[in-house]
């Protein structure tokens, strides 16, 4: 997707409409010499669409990952956003494992 700060008319535009096999990735150096975190999200399908991420921490010895998309539902005066999918974190100093489910809210 492309990413332009202003248009003609001077309004900001949502920066970011993945497409399928669009990655980002980032990475950032953590707080108190806490080693390097990094992020990578790739859009996976279009129809649903769905995304893929995942974090890690390799000096933490932390892991996330997981996937989610989005479903609508209108109700009479009320709209759902169903968020399907799930999301991971291993944390490898405790041996711990947390899986979750994706939230739904609604307006």
């Amino acid at each position: 997707s492309g990413w332009r700060n202003h248009y003609p008319d001077g309004l900001i535009k949502k920066p970011y409409n993945p497409v399928i096999g669009e990655t980002f990735a980032c990475f950032w150096q953590s707080q108190g010499d806490k080693g390097v975190t990094e992020f990578f999200a790739e859009q996976v399908s279009h129809r649903p669409p769905v995304s893929a991420i995942f974090i890690k921490n390799a000096a933490r010895r932390i892991k996330c990952g997981g996937q989610v998309w989005t479903r609508s539902q209108y109700k009479g005066n009320s709209a759902l956003s169903i968020m399907d999918g799930f999301f991971s974190v291993e944390l490898a100093d405790v041996d711990e494992a947390y899986h979750m489910t994706m939230p739904t809210f609604s307006a």
